[in-house]
């Protein structure tokens, strides 16, 4: 891959489950190491497989904010503390210095692979359901969705996505791979605002139309 700009790549998921609203233009740096490990690391913290990514001229496709933030030098808003999620009314724990969620009356979380996850964040964002997602540097690949109002019986999750158990640690949290933080933060105290049902919807859509295309250009 050649650089666009000094030392930064224009990069995106090669098409694949996630479709195109999942093929936001990342900004990465493809160094030494990324050369030794197979990976890159993005301006916004994602942990790209070199394979599995193409770059792309400036001014093609929807750009990562997150990423144009962190190269403007814009500092995002302060994670929420342990009195905020309290305050908000989430089921929070604290244990050390991690900040854990309590999952199943009042919340789920689902880790969904990247390219997937940023296809259905983006479909729930225009259904006006945007959900919290979390990204944990231990778990590479992979987002946790959070969502609100269990349905109440159990749904049937592709294999790609699973369903989380327990407890999930939310940022400030610090784990033995790195610090959680948000990929999308929440907009709203509510958490449900975004529901299981929700997401679950927003899955089906990017697989059916996945299948489709892939049925097209068969």
């Amino acid at each position: 891959m050649e650089s666009t700009s000094n030392t930064l790549l224009l990069v995106r998921s090669r098409q694949g489950v996630g479709g195109e609203a999942g093929r936001v233009v990342h900004l990465a740096r493809l160094d030494v190491g990324a050369q030794a490990s197979g990976r890159m690391e993005t301006l916004c913290e994602m942990s790209l497989a070199v394979v599995q990514v193409e770059s792309v001229a400036p001014g093609v496709g929807m750009p990562c904010i997150p990423c144009l933030l962190h190269r403007d030098g814009v500092e995002p808003r302060p994670a929420p503390s342990a009195a905020t999620y309290r305050a908000w009314g989430w089921p929070v724990t604290v244990r050390g210095d991690q900040v854990l969620l309590t999952l199943g009356f009042e919340v789920i979380a689902l880790a969904l692979p990247d390219g997937l996850a940023e296809a259905v964040t983006a479909i729930l964002v225009g259904r006006d359901r945007p959900a919290p997602v979390l990204v944990d540097p231990g778990v590479p690949g992979k987002q946790m969705l959070l969502a609100g109002e269990p349905y109440g019986v159990p749904l049937p999750w592709p294999g790609s996505v699973r369903l989380l158990t327990g407890t999930v640690p939310l940022p400030p949290s610090v784990t033995p791979g790195g610090s959680v933080r948000w990929r999308h933060r929440p907009i709203t105290a509510d958490l449900a605002g975004c529901r299981e049902i929700d997401v679950f919807g927003a899955v089906r859509t990017v697989l059916r139309a996945a299948e489709h295309a892939q049925g097209g250009s068969g």
